[in-house]
């Protein structure tokens, strides 16, 4: 198979940009040599097609603001979905298929068989756990958003894929547990970029409008899974402790009034901060002006089987880090000493890993920025994923 052949099609049930996850993975082959596609949603109604991140991008069609979320659902029988998947696979000659997430992967398992070419299942989350989090909202979300029917699909799409990748090695034991065989199972983790991270430039009114502070960051999407209010809650707690305390959530999410209602039933309203939504590239700014970050969401099925590259984030810039009992977090914290270990949803055990590192000299930070360099970056971790694409490549190559 010749070098031109290398096109993979990668599917995804969002708008793309941005995410973070995938702006690596599709650097990390276009500069391998592989051609990378991307088909995602379009609620956003950008142009059809277009290069992004060295990547081209075939968004699908837009209705308009009211139609374009109902008629372009990511459900693997959509017709729209699995009509533009086959347009994508002819139009450009597709040699393989990379899907992100569960609600899309049965329909490239489909197409994939159909055109005989092999699917990479990118599962970057236990998503029947993450459904149940979530709730049901009505007959629609009940059907479609089914926890049980979900978990029978993943099973299904798990074995039927002829790779699976992983974010963390908890979800790759975990679905090892499952009966999937070790072998067929890659784990690509959910690493910082951390040269790029550390060339992004610091703006310093950011950083000097916090200065007076002594400053607890989150960074990222909001949402009840979070548990953010363990955070304020721990920041009354801490008042008496620490008096110039603030806590700064950069982000938004669907709960944010909710957020602001714990403050003011807290008394801590005029500690806490919500920035709003703010670039990516402002994001190390934002960082950089805090002295330790965190990262409260609990644990349970769904977050005790991912990684946040928040964490990394965190990390990479030499903050001390602050995170709940959720399997993962907790092996990379404790294995790296950069960070302090808390309870899930407990504000004295929240405020109590914030005293800890408050009054201690030990070097957080810098033993999670060392962590970084040495093994939590995306140039170690993306080896994997080309590994992966080398061996498809080989087999596929071998058949011909």
């Amino acid at each position: 198979m010749q070098p031109h052949d290398k096109n993979i099609l990668m599917v995804l049930q969002a708008d793309y940009p941005p995410d973070i996850r995938l702006t690596k993975e599709i650097g990390a082959l276009v500069q391998a040599g592989y051609a990378v596609f991307l088909l995602c949603h379009n609620k956003a109604g950008r142009p059809r097609v277009e290069r992004v991140d060295g990547a081209t991008v075939l968004r699908l069609r837009h209705f308009g603001a009211r139609w374009t979320a109902l008629i372009n659902t990511p459900l693997f029988f959509n017709p729209v979905w699995l009509s533009g998947i086959r347009r994508a696979i002819v139009q450009y000659r597709i040699t393989s298929l990379h899907v992100h997430d569960l609600p899309l992967a049965m329909a490239c398992i489909w197409m994939g068989r159909w055109f005989k070419i092999p699917v990479v299942f990118d599962v970057h989350e236990n998503y029947p756990e993450a459904m149940r989090l979530w709730g049901h909202k009505g007959l629609f979300w009940f059907i479609f958003r089914n926890p049980w029917l979900a978990e029978k699909l993943e099973r299904r799409c798990l074995q039927k894929a002829q790779a699976v990748v992983t974010v963390s090695e908890e979800h790759r034991d975990f679905i090892i547990g499952r009966g999937l065989a070790p072998g067929k199972i890659h784990f690509v983790g959910n690493t910082v970029d951390y040269e790029s991270y550390l060339q992004m430039p610091i703006d310093a009114a950011i950083v000097e409008s916090y200065k007076k502070y002594f400053v607890l960051e989150y960074l990222g999407k909001f949402g009840p899974e979070r548990d953010l209010e363990t955070a304020i809650r721990g920041v009354r707690l801490l008042l008496s402790h620490i008096p110039h305390i603030r806590l700064l959530l950069v982000g938004d999410g669907p709960n944010v009034d909710e957020l602001r209602r714990c403050a003011r039933e807290e008394g801590v309203e005029d500690r806490i901060e919500i920035t709003g939504w703010v670039p990516f590239d402002q994001t190390a700014s934002y960082i950089s002006a805090c002295h330790i970050c965190i990262v409260p969401q609990p644990s349970n099925p769904f977050i005790d089987n991912t990684i946040p590259h928040k964490i990394f984030q965190y990390m990479a810039l030499e903050k001390p880090v602050v995170c709940s009992d959720a399997k993962a977090l907790v092996r990379i914290v404790q294995e790296s000493q950069c960070g302090e270990v808390f309870q899930s949803s407990s504000a004295e055990g929240f405020a109590k890993a914030v005293l800890q590192i408050y009054q201690s000299e030990f070097p957080y930070g810098v033993n999670g920025r060392r962590a970084v360099e040495q093994k939590y970056n995306w140039k170690t971790s993306s080896q994997a994923l080309l590994s992966l694409y080398e061996t498809i490549y080989a087999n596929l190559s071998d058949k011909d």
